[in-house]
């Protein structure tokens, strides 16, 4: 992916992410998880990544999808 090139991520990027990492994933992810696995190699705030959560939580309300 073309814009993971750089080191920084915007924060729809960084929801791509979680997301993707969510789907694909067979055990619950956190953050902590999260920071060691598909963004280990980028300085993003647990803060950052816990908005995006609810975001995508939000998102997939009332879609049959519940984010835990």
């Amino acid at each position: 992916m073309a814009f993971l090139d750089n080191k920084q991520l915007n924060d729809e990027q960084l929801k791509c992410l979680i997301e993707a990492a969510l789907f694909v994933s067979e055990k619950p992810m956190s953050v902590q998880l999260f920071k060691k696995t598909v963004l280990e190699q980028y300085n993003v705030s647990n803060k950052r990544i816990i908005t995006q959560i609810n975001e995508l939580r939000a998102h997939y309300q009332n879609r049959g999808v519940e984010l835990v």
